[in-house]
């Protein structure tokens, strides 16, 4: 078996075990009876949008803060991104769920791998697109419990 379908059996597994019959979104999550739920505002005073400097600042230290307490600094986790439509991404594992009542329901495509947790690096320029409701989607999950978090 290639490292790419092993990878891809450790998450479906993974997920399954922790998440079951929930496509791996964070609105999924919320509205999926078997899994908690929380929402932490990014910004003071519930305000949603960052309009400013400061504002990212905040929304990232937040974010990172977060994951930290959730995940653990240097854990090993899922990162899984998700796409509206068709595979693009050549190369990652790649999951894709169609499975659906509604003809107006888009098909998912799911990028994952695994990666110790890290604040910061090369993902707070997706938090931040995360938080301005911008296209990418994206959760963390803790491999070793399935904690999982979204973005922000």
């Amino acid at each position: 078996m290639a490292p790419a379908e092993i990878a891809a059996a450790d998450f479906r597994r993974d997920w399954a075990q922790y998440h079951p019959g929930c496509l791996p979104l964070g609105w999924a999550l919320h509205s999926h009876a078997a899994s908690p739920w929380v929402r932490f505002h990014a910004l003071p005073g519930s305000k949603r949008y960052a309009e400013n400097a400061t504002d990212r600042d905040i929304t990232l230290f937040r974010a990172n803060a977060l994951g930290d307490r959730l995940l653990g600094i240097g854990q090993c986790c899922w990162f899984i991104e998700s796409e509206a439509g068709d595979p693009s991404r050549p190369g990652e594992v790649t999951l894709t769920a169609v499975e659906t009542d509604d003809p107006d329901d888009p098909a998912w495509s799911f990028y994952a791998r695994r990666e110790p947790r890290q604040a910061g690096a090369n993902c707070d320029a997706l938090r931040l697109s995360i938080a301005d409701d911008g296209p990418k989607r994206a959760i963390w999950m803790r491999c070793e419990n399935g904690c999982g978090v979204c973005a922000l």
